[in-house]
């Protein structure tokens, strides 16, 4: 038998022993060494979005399209998206729109009353009154538009309240009033405006929402470091500046 005969077969049976020995040992490892490099793969191609919005409210939002060019969701995705640079520098304009059914309990029983067959999947909205209590106290949707009966609900405390003053978010010069019908802009209360008092009411998209939804914008978590790929207190400011020219209609140049 030659020299490389013999190492091949003492090799071999180096192997055996190791394989019956610590077989479940090498298995263990080769599983977890599968779930760390698709785990990584994961994170190095997990999208990096330039801004974060949530919605929630009263509308039920279609996410299909049932024959139209878009769905409703794509006109409100289409709608934000113009106000939406390339904060991130990555060379691509991104948004991730969250989108959550939340009715008050008037607007389920409206649904009810219905005779039309429209029913009410209480499951996601169950889900979605957990997702959004997650997101609104913390969390990258920082631009909020959400309906009358959750902001209230968020804004009459202050020691719960996670939403920054709005005024300083508008237009400079522009005319509003706070807890009336009136000229301008109109707030519910210092923290939000009604999407009805904006420019944005009639556009495409943004038509679709109800006239008591409020435009609102979170304070800064500091427990996220990165959003996207960038501090969270520049993220946090690139959203500030979306709000902006939302607020005013501009799209983004």
């Amino acid at each position: 038998m030659s020299e490389e005969s013999k190492e091949k077969s003492k090799f071999k049976l180096w192997l055996e022993n190791f394989i019956y020995h610590y077989k479940w040992h090498s298995i263990v490892a080769a599983v977890l060494i599968v779930i760390v490099v698709v785990s990584t793969f994961q994170m190095c191609n997990k999208p990096k979005y330039d801004v974060y919005v949530m919605y929630a409210g009263n509308a039920d939002i279609k996410m299909t399209r049932g024959g139209a060019d878009l769905s409703e969701y794509e006109e409100l995705y289409t709608a934000i998206k113009r106000h939406v640079g390339d904060k991130n520098g990555d060379g691509e304009r991104t948004l991730n729109l969250l989108n959550l059914f939340l009715p008050s309990a008037e607007r389920i029983a409206e649904i009810e009353a219905l005779d039309d067959g429209t029913e009410i999947n209480y499951t996601l909205v169950r889900e979605n009154d957990g997702s959004f209590r997650q997101n609104v106290t913390y969390g990258n949707y920082y631009i909020c538009l959400i309906s009358e009966h959750l902001f209230l609900e968020w804004t009459k405390e202050e020691r719960s309240n996670p939403f920054e003053p709005i005024t300083e978010l508008l237009p400079d010069g522009a005319e509003y009033t706070v807890g009336a019908e009136g000229g301008g802009y109109v707030l519910p209360n210092e923290y939000g405006v009604y999407l009805s008092s904006t420019p944005l009411k009639d556009r495409a998209g943004y038509s679709l929402l109800p006239d008591d939804t409020v435009i609102c914008f979170r304070r800064h978590i500091k427990a996220t470091s990165k959003v996207g790929g960038i501090k969270s207190e520049v993220y946090h400011e690139n959203c500030r500046e979306v709000l902006k020219l939302m607020l005013a209609d501009k799209a983004y140049e």
